[in-house]
């Protein structure tokens, strides 16, 4: 049997309807890898030497992270063919993993930049709105591509999250990330404003989302990055990513003195370890800032 052949079979039998949809899709996705790695070779002829190679190759294209997963869904798929006596040894062992460097990017804007982003929003479109609001609410994509009318209370100015649209694999209302992520925001004045006068524009469609496209669909995360690029570079700010909005409003919300406890809330993060560990060079720089404003406190003693 193909190696294709035997991990479409492995995948189908032991993981579908036993994982997550995204996570079978993910499995698919190597298989679409293997088949054009490994080609006609048989499950048998795959030695070590000849894995390496093609991760070697691969490696040239991807990222370490895919090299990780591929490797990883591999291992299995070979130690089951183990298990049911159709190989001796492993030759996915002691392979070596080196992905495409990581171009470091920024992750965030400064608060100055958030202000100058915000007052450059066109807020009537659907695209401007949704960075707006991600960078006002430190919303995921996903989140904000999941509010319906009925998640907003506009008496009691918050929103609530309790699903996201899968954007990614067949547009539909899915759970959030994990229970914490299930939470209610407050917003302040002017994104309430801005949601109400917006609301008045929004695309009706079946599914009652605000952010519903012209073209009949929520839109694509590399279209609203491209919105985001374009506002950037006519104010001369350097290039983030949509998810760069979150980490901007939490590293805002810092420096202005918000409690990292309530970050980490506003956020839907599942614990605050994981708020700290993100953002402790802001925690490092608000240390700094307390350490010299105490100085000065005492200084005029």
């Amino acid at each position: 049997m193909k190696i294709s052949d035997y991990f479409l079979k492995w995948v189908t039998t032991y993981k579908q309807g036993q994982v997550s949809e995204v996570t079978f899709l993910k499995y698919l996705n190597t298989h679409s890898h293997v088949v054009q790695a490994f080609g006609d070779n048989t499950l048998n002829a795959v030695n070590r030497e000849m894995y390496q190679l093609v991760f070697t190759k691969l490696g040239k294209d991807h990222a370490q992270r895919t090299l990780d997963t591929f490797n990883k869904h591999l291992r299995a798929m070979f130690d089951e063919a183990i298990d049911e006596g159709l190989l001796d040894k492993n030759p996915t062992r002691k392979v070596q993993l080196r992905g495409k460097p990581i171009v470091e990017r920024r992750k965030a804007l400064g608060a100055e930049e958030w202000k100058q982003l915000l007052a450059s929003i066109n807020v009537t479109s659907v695209d401007g709105m949704m960075i707006y609001l991600a960078a006002t609410t430190g919303m995921r994509y996903a989140e904000v591509a999941g509010l319906t009318r009925e998640d907003i209370d506009f008496n009691r100015a918050t929103i609530k999250i309790t699903r996201t649209w899968n954007y990614k694999y067949g547009g539909r209302f899915i759970p959030t990330k994990n229970s914490s992520s299930i939470r209610t925001i407050t917003i302040d004045d002017q994104t309430l404003e801005n949601l109400k006068a917006f609301i008045k524009i929004k695309i009706d469609n079946d599914y009652g989302l605000l952010f519903w496209g012209k073209n009949n669909r929520i839109l694509h995360s590399s279209e609203i990055n491209k919105t985001l690029t374009s506002i950037l570079e006519r104010l001369n700010i350097n290039r983030i990513s949509f998810h760069g909005l979150r980490h901007t409003h939490a590293s805002v919300m810092l420096f202005y003195g918000m409690p990292v406890l309530s970050v980490s809330r506003r956020l839907g993060h599942s614990n605050i370890q994981t708020t700290q560990n993100v953002y402790l060079h802001m925690l490092k720089e608000m240390e700094l800032r307390d350490t010299k404003m105490i100085n000065n406190i005492f200084a005029e003693i």
